[in-house]
């Protein structure tokens, strides 16, 4: 596995984001439910976590017990990350994911030195870089670069010698007291990990029996094929099919029909024309707009352009005016009114 640096940002939405040794970015996640064991379990499936950090200059709670229980070492921060340095540092799609990988980002640049460090001891051990980095970062192979404006837990080994020198120059009492504090808390952090392990296991065995559930259906299936079951199948995909040419003629009837009625229509109005012509009715054509001449007897659907004709001196008709039967760009009449609207007004403005 490639060895990562791990960015958290807890609290009621968590968010974590995964930075491999060559500053990418390789997972970035948040989440209203997001307890420690599923930031683990999101984890380990990105690389081997070397380093688990957040923004804060003091370690939160949450983010040291995910760091305990991955085995990895924490790097803080020399202060709070500012807003400024977030914005320009994160990534990602809400201010959680941008907080975390801000943090992991920032990591990733103070602890550059050491990680170029950890890919020249890689050329010279065989061994993975996951596992150089990881005893690398916990002081474990000597070569540290100790110039970090971060701190890394367990990483500087000047650190180490003062504090083995000042438990050599205590007395007997008190370096078993220091013992016993060590071991204390090398035990809690044990426990810790054992604990978010054992989430991390239950939250796998879920997985587990979810997929069993899953291949048991896929199982029983093909066990009912393999048992004769295949023409029940074939039956049901076949009356799928009839069902659906089944629904397309209809639709095509339905269409059929309404064009049927439509004509059926038609063929009454027409039957009504033949009827008015064959008494003595007329035909006027129907206009719409001013173009060319007008004939001597028409009509129109516009009450507008029926006015400006008629002051025109023109002779026209609205259909509203008619008794007849409209056929297209035609109104077949009984008769005309007995006399021209146009008329009408004439009179009347001579008359005022």
């Amino acid at each position: 596995m490639k060895p990562v640096l791990v960015g958290v940002d807890p609290g009621s939405t968590s968010a974590v984001a995964v930075l491999d040794f060559d500053g990418k970015f390789a997972h970035i996640k948040s989440s209203k439910n997001f307890p420690p064991r599923k930031i683990i379990s999101e984890v380990i499936e990105h690389g081997k976590p070397v380093i688990v950090t957040s923004d804060k200059a003091k370690t939160p709670s949450k983010v040291d017990k995910i760091a305990n229980s991955l085995g990895a070492e924490k790097f803080e921060p020399e202060e709070d990350l500012s807003q400024e340095r977030k914005r320009e540092l994160g990534e990602g799609e809400n201010s959680h994911e941008k907080d975390a990988s801000a943090a992991a980002k920032y990591a990733y640049k103070q602890l550059k030195p050491k990680i170029r460090k950890i890919e020249e001891l890689e050329e010279e051990r065989e061994e993975e870089k996951s596992e150089i980095a990881s005893r690398y970062f916990s002081g474990q192979l000597t070569g540290t670069n100790k110039e970090n404006s971060g701190s890394v837990e367990g990483s500087d080994e000047s650190k180490r010698e003062r504090q083995n020198q000042e438990v050599s120059e205590g007395s007997e009492d008190e370096s078993e007291a220091v013992d016993g504090e060590k071991w204390m808390q090398k035990s809690r952090k044990l426990e810790n990990k054992v604990e978010n392990l054992e989430e991390h296991v239950e939250d796998l065995q879920e997985k587990l029996e979810f997929r069993e559930q899953q291949r048991r259906n896929l199982q029983s299936k093909y066990d009912k094929l393999k048992a004769g079951k295949r023409d029940e199948v074939l039956k049901e995909r076949e009356l799928s099919r009839k069902n659906a040419e089944l629904k397309e003629k209809n639709q095509k009837i339905e269409q059929l029909e309404q064009q049927l009625e439509k004509t059926r229509i038609r063929e009454k109005q027409y039957e009504k024309a033949v009827d008015i012509l064959d008494s003595g009715g007329e035909i006027l054509p129907l206009i719409d707009k001013e173009t060319g001449k007008i004939p001597e007897k028409a009509a129109t659907r516009s009450g507008d352009l029926r006015d400006r004709l008629i002051s025109q001196g023109e002779k026209i008709y609205h259909v509203d005016e008619l008794d007849g039967v409209e056929l297209l760009d035609r109104i077949v009449v009984d008769e005309l009114p007995e006399e021209n609207p146009g008329d009408i007004i004439e009179k009347y403005r001579d008359a005022r």
